[in-house]
């Protein structure tokens, strides 16, 4: 298990992921780092024969300054793409509880070509409690992506420079 992780005032770049927890990870921090050409930050709650879940991670005050990825992402799955920070659950048949629960996104800057997305929504009950708030996300396509169906509060996030103060600007 990886609990009480703190990963924190780091710079990655050019790699598949700056951080990725999975499996069973609790109770961690990622703040104030930076990415840039990798696949971003992100949690994924999932089932290897019994539960892994991923509860109560807080992304605060990163920053992907380039979200554009090449070979990148979990088990290098991204051919090419866009950067996330990201939680995830993974369906099973198996499990009928939360794999991904109490996620705090707030604060992130994010660049044109990366997003938020929280996934695995479709089951109705593996992801639960996230809270997305005060980012700043650049995308204009698809800057937040996550279905009703994941219990989150989605709130006061700017979507665009000409959404809210102009002075905002990406980087550290």
């Amino acid at each position: 298990m990886a609990q009480h992780y703190l990963i924190v005032d780091n710079t990655f770049s050019d790699a598949g992921l700056a951080v990725q927890f999975y499996g069973t990870s609790v109770n961690s921090v990622v703040a104030g780092n930076s990415s840039d050409r990798t696949a971003g930050f992100l949690n994924e709650g999932l089932w290897y024969h019994h539960p892994q879940p991923s509860w109560y991670i807080q992304y605060l005050d990163n920053v992907i300054g380039d979200g554009s990825v090449y070979r990148g992402g979990p088990n290098n799955s991204i051919f090419s793409g866009e950067a996330v920070v990201g939680a995830y659950g993974a369906p099973s048949e198996e499990n009928h509880s939360p794999l991904v629960r109490g996620i705090v996104m707030r604060g992130n800057k994010l660049a044109e070509n990366a997003r938020i997305e929280i996934g695995g929504c479709d089951a109705g009950f593996l992801v639960r409690d996230v809270l997305i708030e005060q980012n700043v996300v650049l995308n204009k396509v698809s800057p937040i992506v996550a279905a009703s169906a994941c219990h989150a509060v989605i709130r006061n996030n700017r979507f665009s420079p000409g959404d809210g103060d102009q002075s905002e600007k990406l980087g550290p």
